[in-house]
C-alpha cells in the first residue's frame, strides 16, 4: 500500500490551522488518508486496515473475539497492558 509520511511540528497554539486538524478533529496524530476515506485514532485505522486488507483479520468468530478484545483492552488505557503482554508472552508458569 503506497504511502506518504507527513511529519507536522507545529506549536500547539497553532493546530488548528495545520494539516493535521483537518484530518482529525483531535489535532493529533495518526491520521489516515486513504482515497476517500479519512480515519483518526490509532485503533479505528487497525480496524480500518484490517477491514480492507481481510488477510489481516482472523478466519474465525473466536480468533476474531481474542483479536478485538485485545485491541479495546490496549484502547482503555489499561495500567498493567505491559505487564499482561510480558506474562502471555513468556507462555506457562512451570
Amino acid at each position: 500500500m503506497p504511502a506518504v509520511l507527513i511529519v507536522e511540528s507545529t506549536p500547539p497554539v497553532n493546530r488548528a490551522s495545520t494539516r493535521t486538524h483537518s484530518n482529525n478533529p483531535n489535532a493529533k496524530v495518526p491520521a489516515l488518508v486513504d482515497g476517500d476515506a479519512t480515519v483518526f485514532d490509532s485503533h479505528a485505522i487497525l480496524l480500518y486496515l484490517a477491514q480492507k486488507h481481510e488477510r489481516l483479520l482472523p478466519k474465525t468468530a473466536a480468533g476474531n473475539a481474542e483479536w478485538l478484545s485485545w485491541l479495546m483492552l490496549i484502547a482503555t488505557g489499561h495500567p498493567n497492558i505491559k505487564r499482561l503482554v510480558d506474562e502471555i508472552s513468556a507462555g506457562p508458569a512451570m
